[in-house]
């Protein structure tokens, strides 16, 4: 009986539902990711901060793969991974730029592309269900982390500069990232189906009037024909003449 009650509580966490295991490590990292921002906002210890990221960090890395190997990906569990990174990524960013720990550009990028690839998504699921993250752009994510962690824990020396060389990576990926996801998805951004007509306009339109014409004048022709043939040009069908009888006469019909 144990056992069983253990196997249904394993099924339920991996299961197809949204509150499977995976969707709550997803949840509690965007709530940690707050909890950092808020703890680097007001000066706490960078050690904490950088602490606390690399779980939040680490998060991300575990619910995907525990969805993948347990087959429980959820709709839910990629929009609420996809905001995870963001609120992790971003605001923390923002706070590290307005403390001159990094180029204010940085966060700039990154918001302004987060924002595009977001139209682009809303744009594309309409068609095509929920947009997942691309692996240049789970690359991206990645690079940046590990950049910012670098820099949150002050690691010294040649560590300090590869984490800025990581962070400088990634801001270039979130270029080429944000890119590759408008080329992708350029069919439902710029209507395929109406720009086509749109750019072809005169061409497209001379073609379609003729068969139209076409149409309509075989339409007539038939029509006409139609008509033109009266009761009198019918081919007359000529029959034996039958005999009609009533009573003990007999009759003959014409």
């Amino acid at each position: 009986m144990f056992n069983n009650r253990n196997k249904g509580k394993k099924s339920k966490l991996f299961s197809d539902n949204n509150l499977n295991l995976p969707n709550i490590i997803t949840l509690s990292r965007i709530v940690l990711a707050i909890i950092t921002t808020i703890l680097l906002a007001i000066g706490a210890p960078l050690l904490l901060v950088g602490s606390l990221f690399c779980v939040s960090a680490f998060t991300d890395k575990i619910d995907g793969f525990l969805a993948r190997k347990y087959n429980c990906i959820t709709n839910l569990g990629k929009s609420g991974d996809a905001l995870g990174d963001k609120i992790l990524v971003t605001p923390i960013l923002v706070v590290m730029a307005l403390q001159g720990m990094i180029p204010l550009i940085i966060p700039y990028i990154t918001f302004f592309r987060d924002s595009i690839v977001g139209i682009v998504k809303e744009t594309a699921s309409k068609n095509e269900g929920t947009v997942g993250a691309s692996k240049l752009g789970k690359a991206k994510t990645a690079t940046t982390m590990v950049g910012m962690a670098g820099i949150l824990l002050g690691l010294p020396g040649i560590l300090n500069i590869v984490s800025y060389a990581l962070l400088y990576l990634g801001t270039s990926l979130c270029v080429i990232s944000g890119v590759q996801y408008i080329y992708n998805y350029k069919d439902y951004l710029l209507d395929k189906n109406e720009g086509k007509s749109d750019y072809k306009t005169d061409e497209e339109s001379d073609v379609k009037n003729e068969e139209k014409e076409v149409k309509e004048k075989s339409k007539e022709k038939e029509e006409y024909n139609f008509n033109e043939l009266s009761i009198d040009k019918l081919p007359i069908i000529k029959s034996k003449p039958k005999v009609l009888t009533y009573g003990p006469k007999k009759f003959t019909r014409k």
